[in-house]
């Protein structure tokens, strides 16, 4: 329609290919060099790979930084104890979630990785009150349920298979409200 109808798209169009037929080896060569030999369709497969990575990542640290705290923030004689828990199971909590923000690293169970560290941290929200009431929580909390959604299947899965619509929406949400806020 705009070759048609759109006053010097159709000179515009003719102009671009020539050029680019008359310059055929040196497009051809600056493809090779971009995309490399082999020339597919794009994929989510490493923008997934390493953002579950990068969360396993920040899990990481998160839990492992949480670990000699948690007991005096919120254990059975801290500032603001959790009747709930106790300093033994806050510990637990903390530890599981090191090892499964490395399995996720790793590349191993995703799915099950993600869905742990998610309900770990939400759990340790709850227990850490006030202290685990600021932006970069929810934020982690946020990323951590996208992730559940984004995760392939399988023990080591090879990232292949496109992620669902649905989770491809929630990550853009997700990266829109970031960049909102």
């Amino acid at each position: 329609w705009r070759y048609r109808h759109v006053p010097g798209f159709r000179f515009v169009t003719e102009l671009s290919y020539r050029f680019i037929a008359e310059h055929r080896s040196f497009f051809y060569w600056v493809t090779r060099i971009l995309w490399g030999k082999d020339i597919e369709p794009p994929s989510h497969r490493w923008t997934r790979s390493f953002f579950l990575r990068g969360l396993g990542l920040v899990y990481l640290i998160a839990f492992v930084s949480l670990a000699p705290q948690i007991a005096g923030l919120a254990g059975e004689h801290g500032i603001v104890p959790i009747q709930t828990y106790s300093d033994t199971s806050l510990l637990v909590m903390c530890w599981s979630g090191a090892a499964l923000a490395m399995a996720l690293i790793a590349g191993m169970l995703p799915v099950p990785a993600a869905i742990g560290l998610y309900v770990l941290y939400f759990l340790l929200d709850i227990a850490g009150q006030d202290f685990l009431s600021f932006q970069w929580d929810a934020l982690l909390l946020e990323a951590g349920f996208a992730a559940i959604l984004l995760a392939p299947f399988g023990l080591r899965p090879s990232y292949t298979q496109t992620p669902s619509t649905i989770a491809l929406w929630v990550q853009r949400f997700l990266v829109f409200r970031l960049m909102l806020e």
